[in-house]
Order: C-alpha cells, then sequence, then structure tokens
C-alpha cells in the first residue's frame, strides 16, 4: 500500500500534437499517481489530448488493481465494461483527491 508515480501508456509521439479534445484517447495515458487504500486503487491519470480539466481525471477501481493499471494499454476513463473495475470518479483537484479518499475510508 504506496504511492506509485509516472507511469506512461502509449503517446501520439513523432513531434506534432493532435487536436485537443474534450473526451480523452484512453490508449493515451501517463498515470500521474496509483494508491491503493482499503481494497480500492486510487488513480491520477493525465490524458494529454483532452482539454477538460487540462486533461487531468481522479478515478477509483474497485480491488488492488495496480499492476493491471501499470501494465495497461487502455484506460477508459468512463464507465465501460471494459475489464477495469471503475466505480468512481472525482474532480481533479486537491478537493477531489481528499473525497476520493474519503470514500474509500482513508480519512
Amino acid at each position: 500500500m504506496g504511492v506509485m508515480k509516472h507511469f506512461s501508456g502509449r503517446s501520439t509521439g513523432g513531434g506534432y500534437s493532435l487536436p485537443l479534445s474534450l473526451n480523452p484517447d484512453p490508449q493515451n495515458f501517463n498515470i500521474i499517481t496509483l494508491e491503493c487504500i482499503n481494497g480500492f486503487t486510487i488513480s491520477v491519470v493525465d490524458y494529454p489530448d483532452c482539454k477538460n480539466h487540462e486533461g487531468r481525471k481522479v478515478l477509483v477501481f474497485k480491488g488492488d488493481i495496480v499492476d493491471k493499471l501499470t501494465t495497461a494499454i487502455e484506460i477508459d476513463p468512463h464507465f465501460t465494461d471494459d475489464g477495469l473495475p471503475l466505480i468512481a470518479r472525482f474532480s481533479p483537484t486537491m478537493d477531489g483527491i481528499s473525497l476520493a479518499n474519503s470514500f474509500v475510508g482513508a480519512e
């Protein structure tokens, strides 16, 4: 149970930038933090091609899935049936992170 930082998913590369979108590309992400607390995994994920909330998402997953997230080639921040047990999303702010911690019983 600890914090891990700076993992990367697939990026666009090539020295050019794609237009920013309101919807994140689930295959273009950087994991900023991962923490397992009380059987839940809290992650802050950056989607560089997404313009809302500067591309940051605070995601809560059911279970200790740190290993699964660190090897994932796709993390969709929407509630889908893609194999990742996403159960909550919070505002990508300090208040949102505090709420995520309260949600999993850390505070």
